[in-house]
Order: structure tokens, then C-alpha cells, then sequence
């Protein structure tokens, strides 16, 4: 099947799906599927994640079908960006800590190590507030 064919069938079971047509989307599915998992892999770089998006995606396309417009954008195009924005979505941490990595310190164990900058060259000819009490060059203790 030729390009244009390809493009004429995915507009029309775009437009199908967007009045609730099951088969239609069963057809945009199996035309489209292989690729969209490859982007979705692409960006993920874990097979069971992208499976995961990959069925976001397919929602997707079931509740917003009706807002692609072919005048806009090819099919396979509007399918890329919602497999990609929803494959970037799933890196982004996310509230509540279910998505986030701990920060991984020097001894390369979990949970944050903060380490001291190192001192500037000339910085020890400069007066540190820190040597003073209440950090203030001078200052009393109260």
C-alpha cells in the first residue's frame, strides 16, 4: 500500500474512532503499533515502561481522536507526539515521590551526600563569617 493509501486509511479510522468506533481503533492499532512502541522504547529504554505507555497512548488516541486534524498534521505524526509526549511524561518525577530515584552520593548508596565546596584559590585571605559567633565578624556571644 502506497503512502498516500496508508495516510487516506489512518485519516478515516481516525475519524471513526472519534465516534467511538472499536474496530477503527483496532485498525489504527495494528498499523501504527510497531512504531509507536519503537518511540516509545527510543525514549524510555525499558521494554515493560514503553508497553506501558504504549497502552496510554492508545487512550489517548480513544478520548481525542476527534480533536486530530488531518488539515494539521499527517496521522502518523499526531500519533508520534502522543507517544512521545507520554513516554517523556512517564521520566519526569512525579508528586509523591512514586517516580523519583534517590540522588546517588559517593559511596554510590542511596539518599543525598552533600559535600563541601571546595575553597576557592585566596578564599583562606578572606575574614569567614563562620569563625565568628552568631557570624558576624566581632560579634559577642549573647
Amino acid at each position: 500500500m502506497g503512502v498516500e493509501a496508508n495516510r487516506s486509511l489512518l485519516v478515516a479510522a481516525l475519524a471513526r474512532v472519534a465516534g467511538g468506533d472499536r474496530a477503527a481503533l483496532q485498525i489504527v492499532y495494528q498499523d501504527t503499533c510497531a512504531k509507536l512502541f519503537g518511540v516509545c522504547l527510543r525514549i524510555l529504554n525499558d521494554k515493560s515502561e514503553a508497553e506501558d505507555v504504549l497502552q496510554e497512548v492508545y487512550l489517548t488516541v480513544w478520548r481525542k481522536a476527534a480533536s486530530f486534524d488531518p488539515a494539521r498534521a499527517s496521522p502518523i505524526t499526531w500519533l508520534v507526539a502522543i507517544a512521545r509526549n507520554r513516554s517523556i511524561d512517564r521520566l519526569r518525577p512525579v508528586a509523591g515521590g512514586r517516580r523519583m530515584d534517590p540522588i546517588r552520593g559517593r559511596g554510590g548508596r542511596g539518599g543525598a551526600t552533600i559535600e563541601s565546596p571546595r575553597p576557592l584559590p585566596g578564599a583562606a585571605r578572606i575574614p569567614s563569617i563562620d569563625r565568628h559567633p552568631l557570624g558576624v565578624p566581632g560579634g559577642e556571644h549573647l
